[in-house]
C-alpha cells in the first residue's frame, strides 16, 4: 500500500513502512509507529503519555479527532500526606523554563487508551500485529538517536528523578549520549502482554495495578479510578474554508486548531497573495495577524467557559466577532 510517513525519528517512520507493506492502512501505521516511538523518540514522547489524532477517510470525507489527553489525578483519592513533587529549572540557553517532575505532577495518561481505540475503530490489523514492531524494538538495546540524547540531556532533572529512571538514563557517572544503547527492563514484556490483552491492561490489569501502587507508595495522587474512568472523546474536526482548499482542524481540549483556524480566517480577509513569499510586506501581515490572534484569545476565553464546544468553536469563528480584528 504506497504512503507517505513523517516521524521524529527512522525507527519510527520504519516501523509505519513496515505495517503498511503487511497491508496495514494508515491507522495501523500510525498505531504502529506511535508505539515505536515511545522508544525511538524516548527524549519527548512517551508511553505513559497523552495526544491527540486526526482521521480523515478520503472515500466518505468523514474527518474525526480522537482526543486521548491528559486528565488531572485524583478521583476517589485521598491526597498523601507527603507529595513527590518538586520545581526545577532548565536552562535552554537563550531563556530558562521551570518544569515540575515527580510522582504527584503524573496526569491519567491517555496514549494506550486512545491508540488502542483507534486500532480497534479504524484499524485492519491485530493490535498483536501492530505493537510487534515496537516489542522487538525494546527487547534489545538500541542505540540513542542524538537528538533523543541531548533532550535527555538537557533534562536531565526530570530522567533521573528516581533510581529505575536513573538505571535507564545514567550511564558511567553521566548522561546516556548518542548512540550509546538504550535499553528499558521489561518493556519489551509490558508491551507483550498489552498486545495480548489490549487496553485493560493499562486500565485495571496488572500494568495499571502497578502504576497506582507506586503512586500510592511514593507520594502520588494517581488513583485506579482516573484509570477507568479515563474516557477518549471522538470530537468532528473544525472545517475551515481557505481559497480552493477545505482545512480541517483540531477543536478543543487544546486551543492550537481553533486559533489556527481563527489566524486562518483572518488572513483570508487580505490579499496576501498580491506580497511575494517571504517579503517584508508578506511577514508583516502575518505578524499582523498573529498580533490580533493573541488579543482576540483572551476575549474569548472569558467568554466561553461554560459554553459546549461547538458553540465556543462557532463564537470565535463568528464574522462579527471577528470584524475588530480586521479593522
Amino acid at each position: 500500500m504506497p504512503g507517505v510517513i513523517a516521524a521524529g525519528g527512522a525507527a519510527t517512520a520504519d516501523a509505519g513502512a513496515a505495517i503498511l507493506k503487511q497491508g496495514g492502512n494508515a491507522i495501523d501505521a500510525a498505531v504502529a509507529a506511535a508505539f515505536v516511538s515511545f522508544i525511538a523518540e524516548i527524549g519527548v514522547v512517551h508511553l505513559g503519555g497523552s495526544g491527540v489524532a486526526h482521521i480523515y477517510d478520503p472515500r466518505s470525507g468523514r474527518s474525526l479527532v480522537y482526543d486521548f489527553f491528559s486528565n488531572a489525578p485524583g478521583l476517589n483519592g485521598t491526597p498523601p500526606p507527603t507529595l513527590d513533587f518538586e520545581e526545577v529549572m532548565i536552562d535552554f540557553g537563550a531563556t530558562t523554563q521551570h518544569f515540575h517532575l515527580g510522582r504527584a505532577s503524573v496526569a491519567v495518561p491517555g496514549n494506550i487508551v486512545g491508540l488502542c481505540q483507534m486500532a480497534a475503530d479504524y484499524g485492519r490489523l491485530s493490535l498483536k500485529t501492530l505493537l510487534q514492531p515496537a516489542i522487538e524494538y525494546a527487547e534489545t538495546a538500541q542505540p540513542i538517536a542524538p537528538f533523543q540524547a541531548a533532550t535527555c540531556r538537557l533534562l536531565t532533572p526530570l530522567y533521573t528523578h528516581t533510581d529505575l529512571m536513573r538505571d535507564i538514563f545514567w550511564q558511567n557517572g553521566r548522561m546516556i549520549a548518542a548512540h550509546e544503547p538504550l535499553y528499558v527492563a521489561h518493556l519489551g514484556e509490558t508491551l507483550t502482554t498489552l498486545a495480548e490483552k489490549g487496553s485493560e491492561y493499562a486500565r485495571t490489569g496488572k500494568l495499571a495495578q502497578a502504576i497506582v501502587a507506586d503512586q500510592q507508595a511514593n507520594g502520588g495522587l494517581l488513583t485506579a479510578t482516573d484509570l477507568v474512568e479515563y474516557q477518549v472523546n471522538k470530537l468532528p474536526s473544525i472545517r475551515l474554508p481557505y481559497h480552493e482548499y477545505e482545512i480541517l482542524l483540531p477543536p478543543p481540549s487544546s486551543t492550537g486548531g481553533v486559533l489556527t483556524a481563527f489566524t486562518l480566517k483572518l488572513l483570508g480577509s487580505f490579499e496576501a497573495g498580491k506580497h511575494e513569499h517571504g517579503s517584508a510586506q508578506h511577514l508583516q501581515l502575518l505578524y499582523e495577524v498573529m498580533v490580533a490572534t493573541n488579543r482576540a484569545r483572551p476575549r474569548w476565553d472569558n467568554r466561553n467557559r461554560e459554553r459546549p464546544v461547538t458553540e465556543s468553536i462557532a463564537m470565535l469563528l463568528d464574522d462579527d466577532f471577528m470584524q475588530p480584528y480586521r479593522d
